[in-house]
């Protein structure tokens, strides 16, 4: 499903910031849908069920990322410019170089990736919504390097690495005013 996503998107447009912006925007669908379905289940079982409040259960904390935070401008810096060019490079362009140097199943690989991509979010860079949704997007992400490079030369303007670069800062700016947005009404 999320390959032949990838691929209609690459395929649809000839502009790669549009492509970007569709890919970025993608895995943040999902884990708005994922995210929605789990809080509603949640919400019910403890308001009807359990009887237990879920301020009771979930406290409320905010994290440097919350608008409020002293080090907020720092941290967008870092989420918009910094992570994206490291971690592509990291978690994306050294593995999938190595990967494709020696044939490995382009399936496999994808999900090796994002897998390793979303555990190191999980326990060390993200905080709340961003666990939830670091899989799908080194899922579209590896996708997207993949298919990308492999389109015709007179479709692309960009390299694989500053394409996926290009879709992980946009990614990242669509979540932070989705956590801005969620922060505001908390």
């Amino acid at each position: 499903m999320i390959k032949n996503t990838v691929s209609k998107v690459l395929n649809c447009t000839e502009n790669d910031l549009l492509r970007a912006v569709l890919l970025a925007l993608f895995p943040l669908a999902l884990a708005l849908i994922v995210s929605f379905l789990v809080i509603s289940v949640s919400y019910y079982y403890f308001s009807y069920i359990d009887g237990t409040k879920i301020n009771d259960i979930v406290p409320a904390s905010k994290s440097s990322l919350f608008p409020g935070d002293s080090h907020y401008f720092q941290m967008i810096i870092i989420a918009v410019l910094a992570a994206p060019v490291y971690e592509t490079f990291l978690f994306f362009k050294i593995p999938m170089t190595l990967v494709s140097h020696y044939n490995f199943n382009k399936t496999l690989s994808v999900h090796i990736v994002s897998f390793v991509f979303a555990l190191t979010h999980v326990l060390v860079l993200s905080v709340g919504f961003g666990k939830l949704v670091t899989y799908f997007a080194g899922v579209v992400s590896a996708w997207s390097w993949y298919l990308y490079q492999e389109l015709p030369e007179d479709k692309k303007m960009l390299y694989p690495y500053w394409f996926l670069v290009l879709i992980h800062s946009l990614y990242n700016i669509f979540s932070l005013l989705v956590m801005a947005l969620v922060y505001e009404f908390i």
